[in-house]
């Protein structure tokens, strides 16, 4: 089943940080949220950060997206930041971002697998190539 654009359904997404008893609401992808980080980062920029998955750039627009209440649980931007300590929670950030795009982790899963299989197939090696020696 290949997935389709017209398959996602922006959502709520939640993250629990190991440093945090609260949970954090991020809204859904919206209009609103796509103006702002197109107007920010471009198209380009985007496909980029998200196809990297560059941290920094996520955790600006999952600040930009969490709901008002979670939003005041911090002074700032960097607040937030100071309280991503694990690995853990660098995933739970990412995956919130996708659910509120409207993938899930099964969407997800079958789209890693997709892209394994459009990539083409490793060249074999090739010998070490070895200077001969002058008799």
């Amino acid at each position: 089943m290949k997935l389709k654009l017209e398959d996602l359904i922006p959502q709520y997404a939640e993250i629990k940080l190991s440093t945090m008893t609260e949970t954090l609401v991020i809204k859904p992808w919206s209009l609103k949220v796509r103006f702002h980080v197109l107007k920010k980062y471009g198209q380009e920029r985007l496909q980029e950060i998200l196809a990297t998955q560059s941290l920094e750039e996520i955790c600006e627009i999952i600040f930009f997206m969490m709901t008002d209440e979670s939003k005041a649980l911090f002074k700032d931007f960097e607040s937030f930041t100071e309280k991503v300590l694990t690995t853990q929670d660098i995933l739970a950030i990412t995956m919130a971002l996708l659910k509120s795009i409207g993938l899930s982790e099964p969407a997800v899963e079958e789209l890693r697998s997709q892209l394994k299989e459009s990539e083409p197939a490793p060249s074999p090696k090739a010998n070490p190539v070895t200077k001969k020696k002058k008799t």
